[in-house]
């Protein structure tokens, strides 16, 4: 009975799940090595609050990470860099085209539960007056 309706979700959605179905809700891409043990930080922040994460640790390239996580279809998609190491901040990708940068993991972490909260279908993270900032 559970394949059946499994079946019929990934049917339903394409295989693209909201943020609150998707069995990874989090890509997290660290650019170099020396940045994973930051990444896993962050990541244990969100995991201790329930959402799903994992990190590419992978030496590729930070456009092949992205691309894949895009054909993977992962709803939010997390560059870690330098500059996010050390100011605080996250970089944020969703899959509705939209980037924002410099957001606290505070922030999205209250976005990510508004969107889980509300069960919304809708590919769309931030308003869009914010994005692209």
């Amino acid at each position: 009975m559970w394949e059946k309706i499994i079946g019929i979700l990934v049917e339903h959605f394409a295989g693209k799940f909201p943020l609150w179905l998707a069995p990874v809700q989090v890509a997290m891409l660290p650019i170099n090595d020396e940045l994973v043990p930051h990444a896993c930080n962050v990541k244990d922040f969100f995991e201790k609050h329930g959402i799903r994460v994992e990190i590419d640790g992978r030496t590729e390239s930070l456009n092949r990470k992205i691309r894949e996580a895009q054909i993977n279809q992962v709803p939010v998609i997390l560059t870690i860099g330098a500059k996010e190491r050390d100011t605080g901040t996250l970089s944020v990708r969703t899959l509705d085209g939209a980037v924002r940068y410099g957001l606290l993991p505070e922030m999205l972490l209250e976005k990510l539960f508004s969107v889980i909260r509300e069960r919304q279908l809708t590919r769309t993270l931030f308003e869009s007056e914010e994005s692209g900032t």
